[in-house]
Parts: structure tokens; C-alpha cells; sequence
């Protein structure tokens, strides 16, 4: 997307536009650009699918399997085609590069060679004319000039051909209109030929006459061993001979001297009347002067008048020295040239790139839908069963799926059966646990555990063995079912019998076929039929409880398998809590109605001897035995009083014991609750008067009545307003009935400490005192809130407290309208 919106369009105002690149070398950076862009797209792909890599630049997530498998295909198929085109281009640019050379190096040898040759035939013709010049007779200067003349028709080359004296002046001149007289003495070659006496070629110089560059060859003429003179040939720079064959015209072949100054340029040949030019300076002159005498070299562009957006091109040339001068003859040709000479190849190579990468983009993904489609459906299925939807299955695959995603699907479905039947064992377990918790009668408890088993592991016969006192023996409960029922009751062994074996050690025990083993006791139970059993070890906190056993028959049942016997044991577990807790329960039962048994007849005991003391009393207070004097009569008040409180403490406690043993019974008629609340209060005045306390009661005008027990009201109300009395040390205890939505409300209020919030619980606990040990302040058994709170339950009410520390306490019984329903008789 980047390419083609942003990256495309700047690749060709730069390139195209700013530095004018076209042709087949346009479209490969055209084509290699978004290429690149595309595989490193793909290579940032790759890295991130490496966990380090996605840790490391804090990237959230992995990617999908879509997209990793999309990715890693496509670079499956992209790098081994771009590796094969990255040794193809190298090799195609290398022997692209190697032909260049060869070419160039040709090109300028040749053109060196000629150019020698036809610098050696001017020469040749100076000496010639140097030779006729130095004959005994010598020239006159006619005769010199039509010498001079005839060779410069000969030789057309030069501008002129002259002769001069031994200081420097012409003598003669042909090729225009000389100037005899003029002085060569200040040229560079004089002074060379002067000191070698041999042949001279000069540098480039701007012709005096001809105001055109030219290269000057001159031979010395000798007379003995004196230089009488010299004569020369001004060779113009326009008459070189061109290279044969002319080079392409993308090279450029040049020729400069030792000094930088140009002798020829294809590019570039001199204009008439131009001065020479210099390349001395220049990076190009730098790189051919360094080859020597033959080779090849790259250098950048940097003449100045190169343009500037091509200013730093490279460039291969092909260097060739003139033979016999400093000449240096090297063909040139632009790298972006060469580029271009192969660049058609580089668009071919990189069209099947792309093709190639987008084929493996187009593969890939399809391989990529191909493979991720089952597994997508596998995680569908998976996240189906992971929200609890346990129905959840793959299902069969398409045959076109692969053999191992085939496969993954298939174990998924065995395990999402297995794991259906898991939830549905321990949603039956759990079922099956809560019926356990629901009951604890010790007879329902064993026959929901045998009927659970039942449903379990589906057998032909399941029952329950129970340890017996001493350990010695197991018993079959009445529960068993199928082939064990004719078992219920039984006994067996612990030693000598599978149930006995897993008793002792605590595992459980797997048969397949009774008849192979010898724990299986055959007394105790018709095992002709049996073919396969399961035990499991009922172990309670306190120890061995007993046993659960299943049996299947012969008749084509498979055995029992060990999953059978993992979930046997799962319900033996369940089933040892539930059994104890009952037998706990019953045990615990049976303590009770002792314990209620044991307080009866000891109350009763107690009251019996106790209703005799008061009855003695009263018959000393009447004087029948004899009149008493008035510290006995005080003394007899004392003895009533704590007998008469004893009395009070064992009725509580007997009244406490038929509680417990479940005998309390409510007397329901119409009664007044207002002259109940009467009552108490005329019973408890006496109390609050000699405390100091002031009792306030408020009554109901027309009398409130209500179907209720009035003994049980009015023991309530006497226990309410008794511990008002005993716990108020200042002020008043209020006594007030009023209304209820539901009934009437008794309230009695006091001005005592009041009750903190943490012991409020503890309030209708029974033997229980906020107060407690010897120093207490006040007595009791501490029965009478435990007692009122039972009443009012068995009234159909309730007691609400409501109590500030410091600010006093107030106790309401509500009582409803309705008279409750008495509980049924208890059978005998």
C-alpha cells in the first residue's frame, strides 16, 4: 500500500524526473524497489514470530496461525528464488563488467597503436626533410620552401612545416603565410631539442598563425657535431585520425598528453580556433595516469562541465599508452551504461520475482486457509467447550484436511467425550452428595449410598459391609441390591475376604474374574453367577468404617474396568463422611436423651426431698411444733428463700431437659396478654422495690388476645423482666405490650449496662453467662434466655434484642396471631 500510494510516485519524480534515469534502468529500480519493500515486509514478519523478538519490542500477542503460516511459506518459496536470482544478477553483472573491459582495453590499444603509427609517418617526413637540409650544398631559402612545401602537400596533417636556425628563428615556411624571423626559441621543445639533439613531440601548444592546437614535431639538423638548426611540423589536433572502428557512442575515447592536455575527444573535438583544454586536475586524468601503460580502471565523474545530477557517476575505462610518447589513449564508458546493457536481464530476473512472490503469497495463503480452516474449527470447538458447552465436537474433517489435523480433531472429540462423561460423573457425584447431606438417618444414608452405586457403574449387584465392635467381623447391611441382596445381613470375616483385605489396607481392589482370586470369600455369598467385582474402603476420621462392593455377572457383561472402580471410590468417600456423620449423629442422639434421662431424675429426685423442706417449713412458720422466737422466724425466711430459689434453678433445668428430649408441648388457648403482662409485673415488683428500681407498665385498652400458651408467655415475660431486675442497678424497668402487623409485641426495657454487640449471640446459648466464674455478681444456671428463646420458637415467635453498652437493653417478644401448629406425637 505504501508503494503504491506514496513510494512509487517519489521513485519517479527522483529518479525520473530529478535525475533523468530512464529506460529498462527505470524499470529495474522500478520493479526493485517494492520488491525490497515487500520482502523485508515479510522478513519483519518472520522476526516477529520469535518470541524473544515480539518480548523485546514489547509486541502484545502472537500472531495468528493464518498469518505465520502465510508468512513462512512465502518466504519458503521467495528466498531460495531470490537467492537463485541474487547469484544470476551477480553473474550476468560480473560478466557484463568483464566484457566491458576486454572491450575498452581493445578499443584503446588499437586507437594507441594506430595513432602511433600515424604519428611515426609525420615524423618520419620531419627527418626527412631534417636530412635534406643537412646535404654539404644545404638550401637556399627558395629552395627550402619549395621542400617544405612539397612535403606539407604531401602531408596534409600539418598546419605548416617550417625551418629554422640553430637560435630558435624561422628560416623557411610552407603550409600559409609564414613569417620568417619568428622566434621558437621560448618554445618548451627547442629547449628539449637543443639538450637531446634527437626527435621532439611537443605538448599541446595554441599555433601562432593558426590560433589552433597542434602538436609540434621537430628534428634537429646536424652539421657534425653542430646543430645548424631544426626543422619542424606544426600537426593539427583536428586532422588526428578518428578510432576505426568509430566506438559506440556511449564510449568516449580521448588522447592527452603527459602533461593532461587533450589531444583528441570523441565527445568533445576541438572548434576551430578553440585553445587547448586540460584535464591535469581532474579525478579521471588522476585514475589513468595510475594504470601505466596498459590496463583498466573506475573513477568518478568530476569534470565540471558534467551536469550535476550526474556528476558522481562512475566510470570504467580502458587505458592504452601511444607507443614512443606520453600519450595516453582510454575509452570510457558510464557504469550506469553497463547498467543499462544488462538491465533488460535484471528486469526479466526481477519479473520472475515477483512472480514468483506473489505465486508463493497466492500459495500460501491458500495453504495457510487450507490448513487453518480445521484448525480454526478445532478452536471453535475447543472455545465451545471451554465457555461449557459440553455438547461441543469437531466433528468429521474434510477429506482434504491433513492427515495430523485429521487426526487432532479426532483425539479432540475422544476427549471431549471423555471429558462429557467426567462432568456427568461428577454432576452425579455431586447429586449424589447432596442426597447424602440431606439425611442422616444412619438406615437412609447406607440405602442412598447402595442406590448411588447403582447408578454409577451400572452393576448386577452392589451392597455396603460395616465394621462391627471388636473388628473382627463384617457386616452386610440390609441395602444390598441384586445378586448381593441375598447377603443383607450376613456376616464374614475381616480375615480371609476381599471386603476384609481392602478394610485392613485401606486400597481399593479390582477383580475380573472371582474364580482367579483367592480374597474373593465364597461363603458368604452365591458367587456362581459373578463374574467381576469392585470394593472400595469406607474410611472414616476415626478409622476403617467397612466396605462398598459391586459385582456384575457372567452372562456377556464386560468386567469392571478401572474408571469403574475410580468412581466407586469417588462415592466410597462420599459415602464414608455421610455414614459416620450419622452414626456420629446417632450416637450423639443417644448421648442426649441420657444426659436429658440422667437431668430428669436427678431434678426430680432433687425437687421431691426439696417439696418436703418447704412443706416443713411452712408448718414451723404456722408454730404447730411450737411457738419461735423472732431470730428463728428470720432464720426460717432465709432457708425458704434459698429453698425456694433452688427450686426455681431445678425447674429450669427440667424445664430445659424436656426441651432437649423433645417432650415440651404448647397448651394453645384464647389468652390476655395484657393482664399476663399484669401478672409479671406484680410478681416482679417486690423484686425491682427492693433494688431501688422503678417499674413501669403499659397495658392495652380493650385486652389484646391472641390464641397462645399463657404458662409459656408468662415464663417468658418473668425470665425478660427477672433479668432486667437482676441487671439494673439504677433507674426503671418498663414493661409495655403493643401491636404488630403480625401479632403483638411484649417489650421489656431497662436502664442497665446494656449489651455489647459481640456477645449478643452468645445471649440464647444455653449454661451460657456474660458473667463468668466465682466472682460473678449475679447467680443462675444460666437457662432463662436459652428457655424463653425455645418457648417463643414453640409459640410461633421470636425475641429481638436491642441494646447499647451504657444506654440499657430492651427484649420484645413477638407473637403471632395465628396459633402455630403443634409438632406430632412422638411414637412410642
Amino acid at each position: 500500500m505504501f508503494w503504491t500510494l506514496l513510494g512509487l510516485p517519489l521513485l519517479f519524480v527522483t529518479y525520473g524526473g530529478i535525475m533523468g534515469v530512464g529506460g529498462a534502468t527505470a524499470a529495474v529500480i522500478f520493479l526493485k524497489q517494492p520488491l525490497n519493500g515487500l520482502i523485508n515486509a515479510l522478513a519483519a514478519e518472520t522476526l516477529l514470530l520469535i518470541p524473544a523478538v515480539r518480548h523485546g519490542l514489547r509486541v502484545r500477542g502472537a500472531p495468528s496461525l493464518r498469518s505465520a503460516l502465510a508468512v513462512v511459506v512465502a518466504l519458503a518459496g521467495i528466498v531460495p528464488t531470490l537467492s537463485f536470482g541474487v547469484w544470476s544478477g551477480r553473474r550476468e553483472w560480473e560478466r557484463s563488467l568483464e566484457r566491458t573491459r576486454e572491450r575498452l582495453l581493445l578499443t584503446s590499444e588499437a586507437h594507441a597503436a594506430h595513432l602511433g603509427e600515424y604519428v611515426r609517418l609525420h615524423t618520419g617526413a620531419v627527418r626527412t626533410m631534417a636530412g635534406l637540409a643537412e646535404r654539404p650544398a644545404g638550401w637556399s631559402p627558395e629552395a627550402a620552401r619549395r621542400e617544405l612545401e612539397e612535403v606539407h602537400a604531401q602531408f596534409p596533417a600539418f598546419a605548416g612545416v617550417f625551418l629554422a636556425d640553430s637560435r630558435g628563428r624561422m628560416a623557411a615556411y610552407a603550409g600559409g603565410t609564414g613569417a620568417v624571423g619568428t622566434d621558437y626559441s621560448d618554445r618548451e621543445y627547442f629547449r628539449r631539442l637543443r639538450a637531446t639533439r634527437l626527435t621532439v613531440v611537443s605538448e599541446v601548444l595554441l599555433g601562432r598563425r593558426t590560433r589552433a592546437p597542434v602538436v609540434v614535431i621537430v628534428h634537429p639538423v646536424m652539421l657534425g657535431d653542430t646543430m645548424a638548426g631544426f626543422v619542424g611540423g606544426a600537426l593539427r589536433l583536428r586532422a588526428i585520425p578518428r578510432p576505426s572502428p568509430t566506438p559506440p557512442m556511449d564510449d568516449r575515447l580521448r588522447v592527452a598528453d603527459a602533461r593532461g592536455l587533450v589531444l583528441f575527444d570523441t565527445h568533445a573535438p576541438y572548434a576551430p580556433g578553440e585553445a587547448p583544454r586540460s584535464m591535469r586536475d581532474s579525478t579521471s586524468f588522476a585514475a589513468i595516469t595510475a594504470v601505466g601503460v596498459r590496463g583498466t580502471t573506475t573513477y568518478r565523474r568530476g569534470d565540471a562541465r558534467v551536469p550535476a545530477s550526474r556528476a558522481t557517476a562512475r566510470m570504467m575505462a580502458g587505458v592504452a599508452q601511444v607507443p614512443g610518447l606520453e600519450w595516453r589513449v582510454w575509452t570510457e564508458e558510464p557504469f550506469a551504461e553497463i547498467q543499462a546493457f544488462v538491465a533488460d536481464s535484471y528486469v526479466r530476473l526481477l519479473s520472475l520475482l515477483i512472480g514468483v512472490t506473489l505465486a508463493s503469497l497466492a500459495l500460501s495463503n491458500a495453504l495457510a486457509r487450507y490448513m487453518a480452516r480445521p484448525l480454526l474449527r478445532i478452536r471453535g470447538a475447543s472455545a465451545a467447550l471451554g465457555s461449557g458447552d459440553l455438547e461441543a465436537r469437531v466433528g468429521p474433517l474434510s477429506e482434504a484436511a491433513p492427515t495430523e489435523i485429521a487426526a487432532l480433531g479426532r483425539d479432540f472429540d475422544r476427549m471431549a467425550n471423555a471429558l462429557g462423561r467426567r462432568a456427568e460423573e461428577l454432576e452425579l457425584l455431586g447429586e449424589i452428595a447432596r442426597s447424602l447431606a440431606s439425611t442422616l438417618d444412619p438406615a437412609e444414608v447406607l440405602r442412598r449410598v447402595t442406590d448411588a452405586a447403582a447408578r454409577l457403574v451400572d452393576p448386577d449387584g452392589c451392597g455396603i459391609v460395616l465394621l462391627q465392635p471388636g473388628g473382627e467381623s463384617l457386616k452386610m447391611d440390609d441395602s444390598a441390591l441384586g445378586l448381593l441382596a441375598g447377603s443383607a445381613g450376613s456376616e464374614l470375616p475381616v480375615q480371609g475376604s476381599l471386603s476384609g483385605w481392602v478394610v485392613t489396607t485401606g486400597e481399593p481392589a479390582l477383580v475380573l474374574d472371582v474364580r482367579d482370586d483367592e480374597r474373593v470369600l465364597h461363603s458368604h455369598a452365591d458367587l456362581s453367577a459373578t463374574g467381576s467385582v469392585i470394593c472400595a474402603p469406607l474410611k472414616g476420621r476415626s478409622g476403617p468404617l467397612g466396605a462398598l462392593s459391586a459385582v456384575r455377572g457372567r452372562d456377556g457383561r464386560q468386567p469392571f474396568s478401572l474408571s469403574d472402580l475410580r468412581l466407586l471410590e469417588r462415592l466410597a468417600r462420599h459415602a464414608a463422611v455421610a455414614v459416620e456423620n450419622a452414626q456420629l449423629l446417632e450416637a450423639a442422639q443417644e448421648a442426649s436423651r441420657a444426659k436429658s434421662d440422667f437431668i430428669a431424675t436427678m431434678s426430680h429426685e432433687l425437687r421431691t426431698p426439696l417439696n418436703a423442706v418447704l412443706g416443713h417449713l411452712e408448718l414451723l412458720e404456722l408454730e404447730i411444733h411450737g411457738p419461735l422466737t423472732p431470730q428463728q422466724r428470720e432464720a426460717l425466711g432465709r432457708i425458704d428463700t434459698a429453698a425456694r430459689h433452688l427450686r426455681g434453678l431445678i425447674e429450669e433445668v427440667l424445664s430445659f431437659a424436656r426441651l432437649e428430649a423433645g417432650r415440651a408441648e404448647a397448651r394453645i388457648e384464647e389468652t390476655d396478654v395484657c393482664g399476663l403482662a399484669s401478672e409479671v409485673a406484680s410478681v416482679i415488683e417486690p423484686l425491682a422495690t427492693r433494688k431501688g428500681l422503678e417499674l413501669d407498665v403499659v397495658t392495652c385498652d380493650p385486652p389484646a388476645r391472641i390464641p397462645t400458651d399463657p404458662d409459656k408467655v408468662r415464663q417468658i415475660l418473668i425470665n425478660l423482666a427477672g433479668n432486667a431486675v437482676k441487671f439494673t442497678e439504677t433507674g426503671s424497668v418498663r414493661i409495655a405490650v403493643g401491636e404488630h402487623p403480625d401479632g403483638v409485641a411484649l417489650a421489656v426495657a431497662d436502664t442497665g449496662p446494656g449489651i455489647r454487640p459481640e456477645e449478643r449471640e452468645r445471649l440464647f446459648r444455653p449454661f451460657e453467662q456474660l458473667q463468668s466464674g466465682f466472682s460473678r455478681p449475679h447467680g443462675g444456671t444460666g437457662l432463662g434466655l436459652y428457655l424463653s428463646g425455645q418457648y417463643a420458637e414453640l409459640l410461633g415467635g421470636r425475641i429481638d434484642v436491642e441494646s447499647e453498652p451504657g444506654s440499657g437493653s430492651t427484649f420484645t417478644l413477638f407473637l403471632p396471631l395465628t396459633p402455630p401448629i403443634p409438632p406430632e406425637p412422638e411414637e412410642a
